[in-house]
């Protein structure tokens, strides 16, 4: 009898266990399902023209130099690329009005979504790149005809212009 009541006691154990991973195996599935449909991910997709968009990066040089390169599509053929280097105070803060040098060069370009070819209007390097499409920002790259990269920049949802 005592041999019985072990068994059943025994049999009754697995049986639970199955129950128990059946059901954190069902519940972690639901809830996967669950949060992949509810997910409201703020998506960036491809711009399909770039006039009236503006885009910035920057870098450091040397401690006291901040170098902000711009991209300004103006119209839907013509854009400017300015580089200006500013002086930075002890407090690490550009100051606009302490502009050290700017360089700046027209282009007359075309966007095929998601190409981009780049003639200056003057002295510069013809470009050709494209836009590049992640779910949080887009990435543009342009290159000389060398393959080096002349600029490269991100603009989306954490990417705001600099002011």
């Amino acid at each position: 009898m005592q041999a019985l009541l072990k068994r059943k006691t025994y049999l009754i154990s697995v049986v639970m266990k199955h129950i128990i991973l059946t059901a954190i195996i069902c519940g972690a599935a639901s809830m996967a399902t669950l949060l992949s449909s509810c997910s409201k991910e703020k998506t960036i997709p491809l711009p399909d023209k770039l006039e009236a968009s503006k885009w910035e990066t920057f870098s450091i040089k040397e401690p006291d130099r901040l170098i902000i390169s711009s991209l300004e599509f103006r119209d839907a053929t013509h854009a400017d690329y300015t580089v200006t280097t500013y002086d930075v105070d002890e407090n690490h803060y550009a100051d606009r009005d302490k502009v050290i040098e700017q360089t700046k060069i027209g282009f007359t370009y075309t966007y095929r979504k998601p190409d981009i070819t780049m003639t200056p209007t003057g002295e510069g390097p013809a470009l050709n790149g494209s836009i590049e499409n992640f779910s949080e920002y887009n990435l543009m790259t342009l290159k000389t005809a060398d393959g080096k990269t002349f600029f490269s920049a991100k603009e989306g949802a954490f990417f705001h212009e600099w002011k």
